[in-house]
């Protein structure tokens, strides 16, 4: 790894760092400043909103400009979001319409930059697959060391800003938001530091329309892109919102009902997850020709194992499926984000990331909702159950359209 890749990594940990301080303290703030289960449910829908869209923008931005100078602007403008809230908390004049600004803001400057993180991890490492694969290990390594260190920085912080009661005091969000605000200013810093020169063809002649639409003929142009993206939001759409809403319900009622156990059985699963990413370099990258194959065989895979962790006693064995599942979740993503930095021309690598990112994240906060309908209608075991059947089908659907048609299986041409 070369220093300059190495100065990004610790850039990349900073700025995720500081996302999951405030994906801690935020709904607690929240239940500060309203105790209406409404206005806190709907607020954080309003946080969680221009993610998926910015993700859109920030993949044609990407294309359009520097990218190193768009991830300085991104983290720099999410410090200065969070020093505008460290500003008002301290004065004792953040109202629930300011957070949920600030909170709207800050789900804008850091989604902009997410396409632009993988891109540059590419431009930093150039074309050689198996030097990108290492460092996107790297990087999706440090996401999930990031969301193990950031709660418990987090956590610990509000506990210590306790009262002997356990409420929170504003104290404990200044100090949280200011440790956020220096994460995001040094992260910008050091980014800003990197030397890379990037030879980028311009597109400033067309408008952002046009960038976005050019982006989307490319796509469409080539199948394997068309039914990789639409393979995975019909996979995210079942599994993320189970998982997101039925988790914490499943925890409650059937495997001990604390928040700890929860917690060990996330972590377990980003666990998991990170010894793929720390794979990278020993198991061998999937073959574009046999993508699908692989793809929708570890799903079904993971369907198997989804139906067996919610008919088990909960144990030891729970935890052993949950790490299988973080491995399987983890090595797939390692593979999309290579195949797109590798094959897929510079051009329109921002663009690609940012479909394959919001195929990803975009349905969430729809399939949550009507996950929460499923569970509340036929309860949280037969959810899994059906997520598990759906999982398996979808897998074999796709798996045979993809063979019916035979497809070159090409990134780079039509």
């Amino acid at each position: 790894m070369n220093k300059q890749f190495i100065k990004f990594s610790f850039a990349t940990f900073l700025s995720l760092l500081g996302d999951q301080l405030t994906l801690i303290a935020f709904p607690w703030l929240l239940m500060s400043l309203s105790n209406e289960a409404w206005v806190i449910g709907m607020a954080l829908g309003l946080i969680g909103l221009p993610r998926a869209l910015a993700i859109l923008a920030g993949g044609v931005l990407t294309d359009r400009y520097n990218i190193q100078k768009l991830l300085v602007v991104s983290r720099f403008s999410s410090g200065i979001v969070m020093a505008l809230m460290v500003t008002l908390l301290a004065l004792g004049l953040l109202s629930l319409s300011f957070f949920i600004f600030l909170a709207f803001c800050l789900g804008l400057t850091s989604a902009i930059g997410m396409p632009a993180t993988p891109t540059f991890t590419a431009s930093l490492l150039g074309s050689d697959e198996d030097k990108v694969r290492v460092g996107n290990g790297v990087i999706l390594g440090i996401a999930q060391i990031a969301g193990l260190v950031g709660p418990i920085v987090a956590g610990f912080l509000l506990t210590y800003f306790s009262n002997t009661q356990m409420e929170l005091e504003l104290e404990g969000f200044i100090y949280i938001f200011i440790v956020d605000m220096l994460t995001f200013f040094l992260a910008a810093l050091t980014i800003y530091n990197i030397k890379h020169y990037e030879k980028k063809e311009t597109t400033l002649g067309a408008s952002f329309k046009d960038t976005f639409n050019e982006g989307l003929s490319f796509l469409f142009e080539r199948k394997f892109l068309v039914l990789l993206f639409t393979y995975l939001a019909v996979i995210n759409f079942v599994v993320h919102g189970t998982i997101i809403v039925g988790l914490p319900i499943l925890v409650s009622e059937f495997m001990g009902g604390t928040p700890k156990n929860y917690g060990l059985l996330l972590t377990t699963c980003g666990v998991g997850a990170l010894f793929a990413f720390a794979s990278a370099k020993f198991i061998p990258s999937i073959s574009t020709r046999l993508f699908f194959i692989v793809l929708t065989s570890l799903d079904i895979i993971t369907a198997v194992l989804i139906y067996s962790f919610v008919n088990v006693e909960f144990g030891l064995y729970s935890f052993a499926i949950l790490f299988f599942v973080g491995f399987i979740s983890g090595f797939i993503q390692l593979n999309i984000f290579s195949l797109l930095q590798t094959k897929v021309d510079k051009k329109f690598r921002g663009r690609m990331l940012s479909f394959f990112m919001f195929a990803v994240f975009g349905l969430v906060p729809f399939s949550s909702s009507i996950i929460g309908w499923v569970i509340s209608s036929v309860g949280v075991v037969m959810a899994f159950e059906l997520m598990a059947l759906l999982l398996v089908f979808t897998a074999a659907g796709f798996l045979m359209y993809s063979a019916k048609y035979r497809y070159t299986y090409s990134v780079v041409s039509n």
